[in-house]
């Protein structure tokens, strides 16, 4: 009986059932290196999720799921309107999304995003002052600061606050860490940017994206080691992958 080619199947099964529209930019890519963001939307080809990176994708979703239905659950004892999975549409920027988690008191509104994540990047925001590593997680705050782009369309506010929940997978520690205004400008400032990039190379974009010449192409380095289109990317940081990682 081999139980490890068969959860396997059970995962790529389940991811099938997830769609992401076409032809839109979506705030969960947030961000991220705009020749990725183009690959994307011009549905190139992505790479091969390996075995390993499904399961490491489930404990995430599994964790999503718990917390998220622990609200639901206690829905009567929160104050205000509670939202789940609540999906966002920006058309000025041709983009959609959906969030984690709101809450709606009133004019004021409480967003939170949920992430799980490994020891290693933990360090790397929490650890120690010599472990830390400059710009970690900042592609997260700008994903929330797109959502809250969108909630402030929505609704009539008189306050917005806005929070990463981290949750570290190897010890289950907790933080939350409340996100700053100014990273709703920065979000603009993306997606304009990427907007721009879209209407004026259209799908001659490679021609122009050139790796290590255009900014943000990558952000950084490591943006390319978890790559979906490290197979067709031209940057020199595309990692090599080998059978070993994958299992």
């Amino acid at each position: 009986m081999d139980i490890k080619s068969t959860y396997h199947t059970y995962l790529v099964n389940k991811d099938k059932d997830k769609t992401r529209e076409p032809n839109k930019f979506h705030a969960s890519s947030a961000g991220v290196c705009y020749l990725k963001q183009m690959y994307s939307i011009f549905d190139f080809e992505e790479s091969k999720i390996d075995d390993r990176l499904h399961r490491i994708f489930r404990i995430g979703n599994m964790i999503h799921e718990d917390i998220q239905e622990s609200l639901i659950q206690s829905k009567d004892e929160i104050n205000g309107d509670l939202y789940i999975e609540e999906p966002i549409e920006i058309p000025m920027y041709n983009l959609v999304g959906t969030y984690d988690v709101g809450q709606k008191d009133n004019d004021i509104f409480n967003l939170y995003d949920i992430k799980t994540t490994a020891a290693w990047t933990w360090t790397k925001m929490f650890g120690h002052a010599r472990n830390r590593i400059k710009g970690t997680g900042d592609n997260y705050k700008m994903q929330i600061a797109t959502y809250g782009i969108a909630i402030e369309e929505q609704h009539d506010l008189s306050q917005l606050n806005m929070y990463l929940l981290y949750y570290k997978k190897d010890s289950s520690h907790w933080k939350e860490i409340p996100i700053s205004d100014e990273w709703i400008e920065k979000a603009h400032l993306y997606w304009q940017e990427l907007n721009e990039i879209y209407e004026n190379y259209g799908k001659a974009f490679e021609e122009e994206l050139r790796p290590d010449w255009h900014f943000g192409v990558p952000f950084n380095k490591q943006e390319c080691s978890y790559c979906n289109f490290y197979h067709i990317c031209p940057s020199k940081l595309a990692p090599k992958r080998n059978k070993k990682n994958e299992e």
